[in-house]
């Protein structure tokens, strides 16, 4: 099967404000799949300002991955047991 998908690759942001911006960018694209690949404190800036701007739910999927291995904590991450 042959799926259009768009797919955007920038540098990660490193203040809060130049972060909202660029989520809100790509949610204004209709862009809700989210992969981070990077060290974990800025995965976890991420997370945190993904959070505070309401990027949950079922719209929007986060992928993260990390050399770190550690427990991400944010309202975005969901723990399963």
């Amino acid at each position: 099967m042959n799926v259009p998908c768009r797919h955007l690759i920038n540098r990660m942001r490193d203040s809060p404000d130049a972060i909202s911006e660029h989520l809100k960018t790509m949610s204004k694209i209709d862009l809700n799949n989210i992969f981070l690949v990077g060290k974990l404190q800025n995965v976890q800036k991420y997370l945190t300002v993904g959070s505070s701007l309401g990027f949950v739910g079922k719209k929007y999927s986060w992928f993260v991955l990390t050399k770190v291995i550690n427990t991400l904590l944010c309202d975005l991450v969901q723990h399963y047991e």
